[in-house]
């Protein structure tokens, strides 16, 4: 097993490229077939984990996390800090599904009179939208640089953003004003002529996502497939509300046993929805469409206070959790394949925690 392992990566193409290369000759294949590497909060690895710890709570955050970046702000930036490379790197290394989850700072929420004045495209890409995992990491625009820089350099290479979390504050009126700018910030935001709508599997391009295949997008000139929570963005042909086109069940576990039998069910699932045998929209979203595995582990709320309060001191951040999760979950996904389970996308804290990208891409070759 291990000499098979070894020879797959040998011929691995280079991870910037590795769609574009591996499915150069086999262009008819569909997304939703692809193992795909991906990240578990993806933007949250500008979260100080470490010196001073400055950390801003975002507006609607859990008081009691929010009053432990107070406290304890190095401990809490450990247990929301998700990934230690930005999105070029990355993208670089191989990820191609993005778990975007957008905020705003609980120390900038607009008064109500401000919010309701109507935005300028040039105004929404001015408002203090951020990047966030329970605390702010980086501004939305800089974020976007980075991904739309690499969406035009690599042309070929499918990139998925799935805005499964904007956490706003509740206010209807002055959320409107956020949703707006961030509608605006992805339609006409433009980063060296380019936005991320312009680069979108839009509607009238790729008309059906889950069916789409390399050689669709590559004819139309697009790589990027906008996702949403619905009723979180305007509705807008750039977008597509994912729970129409995506599934992505929660195992909710700290045990990697645990989450290990959870993900090889839910993928029995989605194997007799493949066949017919059971429906493919179930409550959240389309089994038969894209699909995620999450093999990030995920800390309780009680886990979190006791290791806030020092109680418990093993275990304590995610980059641990992904010492602890991601050995096994390429061996896995290489086993569940091997099954003809239909794995399609998996995501992890802190990715580069046993190499697990390029592994991922080599079981297309099998």
């Amino acid at each position: 097993m291990l000499l098979l392992a070894a020879a797959a990566l040998a011929v691995t193409p280079p991870t910037p490229d590795w769609m574009g290369t591996l499915y150069a000759d086999k262009p008819d294949t569909r997304l939703t077939q692809v193992v795909i590497p991906g990240t578990h909060d993806s933007g949250a690895f500008k979260i100080d984990t470490e010196g001073k710890c400055k950390v801003t709570a975002i507006a609607g955050a859990n008081p009691a996390m929010a009053a432990a970046g107070k406290g304890n702000p190095c401990g809490a930036g450990k247990l929301s800090k998700a990934q230690a490379q930005n999105f070029t790197g990355q993208l670089n290394g191989g990820i191609r599904y993005l778990d975007m989850r957008l905020g705003v700072p609980e120390n900038k929420v607009v008064s109500k009179k401000k919010a309701g004045k109507k935005l300028t495209n040039k105004a929404a890409a001015k408002v203090p939208i951020v990047l966030q995992h329970t605390f702010t990491s980086l501004r939305f625009t800089t974020g976007l640089k980075q991904i739309v820089n690499f969406a035009k350099a690599h042309p070929r290479e499918q990139i998925i953003l799935d805005f499964q979390h904007i956490d706003l504050t509740g206010k209807k009126k002055i959320d409107k004003y956020y949703t707006s700018a961030i509608d605006k910030i992805l339609r006409t935001y433009k980063v060296g002529g380019t936005s991320v709508c312009s680069r979108a599997w839009t509607s009238s391009k790729i008309p059906d996502p889950v069916q789409a295949t390399f050689r669709q997008a590559w004819d139309a000139n697009r790589n990027v497939l906008v996702m949403y929570a619905k009723g979180e963005l305007p509705k807008n042909s750039c977008y597509r509300a994912r729970e129409s086109y995506l599934y992505s069940p929660w195992p909710n576990t700290e045990d990697p046993a645990v989450s290990a039998t959870a993900n090889a069910g839910y993928l029995a699932a989605r194997k007799d929805a493949l066949a017919g045998a059971a429906p493919c929209a179930v409550s959240g979203g389309n089994q038969c469409g894209f699909f995620v595995d999450q093999l990030q582990l995920s800390m309780g709320l009680s886990s979190q206070i006791q290791c806030l309060g020092g109680s418990r001191t093993q275990n304590c951040s995610l980059l641990d959790l992904a010492a602890l999760r991601n050995p096994s979950a390429v061996q896995e996904m290489t086993a569940w394949k091997a099954q003809g389970l239909p794995v399609n996308i998996s995501i992890v804290d802190f990715y580069e925690v046993s190499d697990t990208a390029p592994q991922l891409i080599a079981l297309n070759q099998n």
